[in-house]
Parts: structure tokens; C-alpha cells; sequence
């Protein structure tokens, strides 16, 4: 998940307002009644808020039937070969070397070759999304106050990232003993009541004639036949009203820049953005989707999938608007200096 996390806050459909707890002095006399602490909501049988073109509703994960009793529906999966295909057809990979992070091409032999490449959500800050706006702020409150200091929101998110990355590859078994942060399990349940099977995690897409990479955080397959390959931007934390436009000195509600000028500058839209560029530039590769439809792939979607604390996750699959834009949001992040 490449992109810059702000610290989340609370919204007023959020599933409990954040509190602000004062860590207790020695004795167990300070602690606060367990009836007044307020614990995120439970991971088994999680609903997910999921926003599309028919509107808002919510999807529930099935109940676990008992011991015994198999299920009637025949167990099926993602094509047999997919995860190394996605893998084999990679244009670039992540490089960190000699103090410094970024995307570059693969050559033949699968080593690095040609000049480092830019990432997506760095030209995004830099060229569309309104640098001089304020985004709403506040705190997502988290029992154990493990996450704590200066850009707590982003090492958490880093770390739920290559948690969850690492675990795409394996089986479902091997996820759930594999997932020990909380967030990790939660993403988990989101995905399995959203009937997505993972089948990658940080799989790189590149444009170097723009001179601009990222990665897609996480890659699913979905539909009663895994049809379906879906782009996932993984967000941890912000919790905050994800709609609420940025706001300039004046107060004043602020919208993007070209070529998105008739969106608001607000959470939600800048990730969207960033899943546009992400969608577009994987949609470019010829050879993949080559590949894909002998594999019995047919359609390439993308969404958003939100996994906070005190709420419950949320998935905004990529409207129309903004999948037609993402060519257009590549032309104005390659090459040429920072817009004014």
C-alpha cells in the first residue's frame, strides 16, 4: 500500500465513538470498569459495509456449520496456476538498496535494470491532491496502545500490509494461524465475508515511459467460478468521515486538481485516485490478461477495502467515473515538474 496514512478519526456512522482513555497509574483501584471501556467489535461473523452502484448495504460471513454436517455447495477455488502467473508476468519489483526505495523493471534474468521509477501515490500528492487543504484529523482508539509516537497510523499500516501480503501466497489454513496482529485477522474476515479469495499480495504495476510504479496491496478472484480478479487498495485506520472534503485556510471546502477538478479533495476520493492509477496501469498489460482469460479469468474490477478499529470494514468498488479517468490521471502523473 503505497500512499501517505493520516491518523483516522471518528465518523458519525462509525460502529462506536473514540474515546480518549488516560493510562492508569500503578493498582489495579485505577483501572476503569471493564462495562465502560469500549472493545473493537468482534472478529467472528464481522459484517462489511460495502458501497457499489446499487447503493450501501452489508454482507454477513456464513455461520460455521457443525462438525460433521459437509457442506451442500462444492468446494471451489481460484484457477490452478494464477499465483505464479501473476508473479511470472510482474513488469518490476520493489528495490531497496543503498538508502533508498523504489520500483524499477525486471530484466530477463529477474534482476533490476533501467532507472528508478517514481511511485503513484508520491506524484499523486504531489501533482493532483490539494497539498495546502486540511483533511479532517483524530484518533482511532486502540486497547493496548501497542501503535504509539510519531507516524504510529503509518508504521501500523506498513506492517498490516506485508503481514497480509505475505499471508496472499499461502493456504487458508496456514492465513489464519499466520495473521497475529489484529487488524491482519480482521482484513481476513472482511475478505472471506466478501467471498474474495486472495490470490497475491504486492504485485507490482509499472509504466516506465511515465516513469511511474506501485503495487497493488492485495489481488482476489471472486464469483461462484473465480471469474473475476479484483484489484484491492488496502487502507488501515482512517476512520474519520471518509467523504468530508479537505478544507483551505478560509474553511472552505477544496476539490482536486486536473484532471480530477470536479471532485472534492477527500479521503475517499484520493484513494480512489490512487486505485484508478493502480487499475489502469495493471489493465495495460497485454501479456497478463492474456494469460488470464486462458486461466478462465473474464472481468478485472478494483475497490477500496477500509479495516479500522471501532467501525466495521468498508469496500467502495472503483465507480465508472473514475475508472475511465485513471488513463488520464497517468498522463498527469508522468514526466514534467510538480503543477502549480
Amino acid at each position: 500500500m503505497a500512499g501517505t496514512r493520516s491518523a483516522s478519526v471518528s465518523d458519525p456512522d462509525a460502529v462506536g465513538l473514540s474515546a480518549t482513555l488516560l493510562r492508569p497509574s500503578i493498582g489495579r483501584a485505577n483501572l476503569a470498569p471493564r462495562s465502560l471501556i469500549r472493545q473493537p467489535p468482534a472478529l467472528k461473523g464481522a459484517a462489511v459495509q460495502v458501497h457499489d452502484s446499487a447503493g450501501a448495504h452489508r454482507v454477513r460471513t456464513e455461520a460455521h456449520r457443525p462438525m460433521g454436517k459437509p457442506s451442500a455447495k462444492p468446494k471451489t477455488g481460484p484457477p490452478r496456476g494464477i499465483k505464479a502467473m501473476l508473479k511470472r508476468t510482474a513488469l518490476g519489483k520493489l528495490v531497496k538498496a543503498r538508502g533508498y526505495t523504489c520500483y524499477r523493471r525486471i530484466g530477463t534474468n529477474n534482476r533490476p535494470t533501467g532507472p528508478k521509477l517514481g511511485g503513484v501515490a508520491k506524484r499523486l500528492h504531489d501533482r493532483v491532491f490539494r497539498t495546502d487543504a486540511a483533511l479532517p484529523v483524530g484518533h482511532d482508539w486502540k486497547p493496548g496502545g501497542a501503535w504509539r509516537g510519531a507516524n504510529a497510523g503509518t508504521r501500523r499500516g506498513a506492517a498490516v500490509d506485508a503481514q497480509v501480503s505475505k499471508l496472499a501466497s499461502q493456504s487458508q489454513r496456514a492465513q489464519a494461524r499466520g495473521a497475529t496482529m489484529r487488524l491482519s485477522k480482521r482484513t481476513l474476515e472482511a475478505l472471506k465475508a466478501l467471498k474474495l479469495t486472495l490470490a497475491a499480495g504486492q504485485r507490482v504495476v509499472l509504466d516506465a515511459k511515465r516513469g511511474i510504479g506501485t503495487a497493488a496491496d492485495l489481488v482476489a478472484t471472486r464469483g461462484p467460478r473465480h471469474d473475476e480478479l479484483v484489484i484491492l487498495e488496502l487502507k488501515t485506520g482512517y476512520a474519520a468521515n471518509r467523504k468530508a472534503a479537505a478544507t483551505d485556510a478560509n474553511g472552505r471546502a477544496v476539490k482536486l486538481r486536473a484532471p480530477l477538478t470536479t471532485a472534492a479533495d477527500s479521503i475517499l476520493h484520493r484513494h480512489l485516485a490512487q486505485l484508478a492509477a493502480t487499475h489502469a496501469l495493471f489493465k495495460r498489460e497485454r501479456g497478463t490478461l492474456k494469460a488470464l482469460q486462458t486461466l478462465g479469468i473474464t472481468k478485472v474490477s478494483a475497490a477500496v477495502l477500509y479495516v479500522a478499529e471501532l467501525r466495521l470494514p468498508e469496500l467502495y468498488w472503483l465507480p465508472a467515473w473514475w475508472e475511465k479517468r485513471g488513463p488520464k490521471i497517468l498522463d498527469a502523473l508522468g514526466g514534467g515538474a510538480r503543477r502549480a
